[in-house]
């Protein structure tokens, strides 16, 4: 397993990762962020491997993930509410605190995508 950086975004992997889950990325959209203290490349790529070093590796080349639950929340989750009041359908984006970490590979081994996950 090759241990960073290209993604198939244009951008490098790191780059992919700060845009859509960083702390202060995607606000009022539902997303998973990593916490405010781990919102820093340096933090994201110490989190990335000790998830491949640690956790459970399952899929195919095409497909290949590594899942790994920290022993501290390491970010959120979000989910979509749904609700009616008076007639009116409403959606609430909500966030769960969570430990756990998702690091997706392309077919070369290289990391992808990294956000916490539920």
């Amino acid at each position: 397993m090759k241990p960073f950086f290209v993604a198939d975004y244009g951008t490098t992997a790191i780059e992919h990762i700060a845009a859509g889950h960083f702390f202060k990325s995607r606000i009022g959209r539902e997303s998973s962020r990593f916490s405010q203290a781990l919102s820093n490349t340096k933090s994201v790529k110490k989190l990335v491997q000790e998830a491949i070093t640690k956790g459970k590796h399952s899929g195919t080349k095409d497909n290949y993930k590594v899942i790994y639950e920290f022993d501290e929340v390491i970010g959120t989750y979000d989910t979509k509410v749904k609700n009616v009041v008076d007639g009116i359908e409403r959606t609430k984006i909500m966030s769960h605190k969570t430990k756990t970490i998702t690091v997706y590979f392309d077919n070369a081994g290289n990391v992808k995508n990294a956000y916490p996950t539920k």
